[in-house]
């Protein structure tokens, strides 16, 4: 007979079946390995599910270390404490869906974008919007960081990639054209020899470029790496099915790529040659976070999974178990976050659930 294992002394559960064994029972997490396979999968819970934040569909969600979480969803886009849910304030001002919304590093002050064609800067603690940047000419997609703020970059589905100085609210010409309807972007500083390192002409109106790459993805399937101080491409490839969400992993030489036909990709810096790859379900993947040694994905089934990386990131490894996050059940999985102790989930009925990283590791 299988073993019994009993959680807090209320009930107890036990693997009737042949096709997996129990490894180990928490009261956040289960272990099960396949008895057909080498493969461990741990099952963790949310710590704490917040439903009253949003109850529609959630598109986009960033936290910050200071306690405050940003998201935009059909019902509104909110500040709220990462602690309680409880909500600080409605942010009102674009027209039309809000499609990414993120915590500037101060954690005080939100960017945002969405179809209305602007980009707008929020403060946090009152609510008011400073800036108002125009300038695409379809939905903008993604926005990113540069350092502490002074630049950003956006994406859209006029394919163009804008840089913008903030203090000055306008673009930084030239305009990068990636002849692609742009779904995502992310940014990352290199130290590869694979970019121009000159100071700009006016270090008043761009000063984040500087060694600093981003990585776009289309609805083509096209995936380009860009010099953002050089204002070109640096080099370019195709995953043959549109790209939901692009993100640079913790090892600074590889790019995670997650597609509509539900693969999981990491491609190679700076050659963008495909050095592993995970389709285990035909499910879209929506969101990307890199965290440890691996890459959590965030499907469109609902299912958000851990998968390990070895060191060189070259290959997915099974020394460490398959971390499942359950709770969302069949509801996307949009968008993603973390602070020091917790990862974030933003899915499609309206919850947004905290997973404490220590039950997961």
């Amino acid at each position: 007979m299988k073993p019994m294992y009993t959680i807090d002394e209320t009930f107890a559960i036990r693997a009737d079946s042949d096709k997996f064994d129990i490894k180990s029972v928490k009261a956040k997490s289960l272990t099960v390995k396949m008895t057909n396979q080498d493969l461990l999968f741990k099952v963790v819970a949310p710590s704490e599910t917040f439903n009253s934040i949003h109850t529609k569909n959630i598109n986009s969600m960033d936290v910050s270390s200071g306690g405050l979480g940003v998201s935009a969803g059909d019902d509104g886009f909110l500040v709220w404490e990462t602690s309680t849910g409880l909500i600080r304030r409605k942010l009102e001002g674009h027209v039309g869906d809000v499609y990414s919304a993120q915590l500037f590093p101060s954690g005080i002050v939100v960017l945002s974008c969405g179809a209305d064609m602007r980009i707008k800067i929020w403060s946090a603690e009152d609510g008011s919007c400073p800036v108002s940047l125009t300038g695409h000419s379809a939905a903008i997609t993604q926005t990113a960081i540069l350092d502490r703020g002074r630049n950003i970059v956006s994406c859209s589905k006029d394919g163009k990639v804008r840089i913008w100085s903030c203090s000055k609210a306008q673009t930084i010409e030239p305009i990068i054209d990636a002849n692609d309807v742009i779904n995502c972007i992310d940014v990352q500083e290199t130290n590869l020899d694979i970019v121009n390192r000159d100071d700009p002409e006016d270090p008043e109106l761009e000063s984040g470029t500087v060694g600093k790459i981003a990585v776009i993805g289309g609805e083509s399937g096209s995936v380009q790496l860009l010099d953002l101080r050089n204002r070109s491409v640096i080099r370019s490839t195709n995953v043959n099915s549109a790209v939901n969400t692009v993100k640079f992993l913790n090892d600074e030489n590889t790019i995670a790529v997650g597609t509509e036909d539900g693969k999981l990709t990491v491609l190679r810096i700076p050659d963008l040659k495909t050095l592993a790859e995970k389709h285990d379900s035909d499910s879209s993947l929506e969101s990307l976070l890199p965290l440890k040694n691996g890459i959590l994905c965030g499907k469109y089934d609902g299912a958000c999974v851990w998968y390990s990386l070895a060191n060189d990131g070259a290959s997915f490894t099974s020394q460490d178990p398959i971390l499942i996050l359950s709770g969302a059940d069949v509801d996307p999985i949009h968008d993603m976050a973390q602070d020091e102790d917790f990862v974030y989930t933003a899915a499609r009925d309206g919850c947004i659930r905290k997973y404490k990283i220590s039950n997961m590791f």
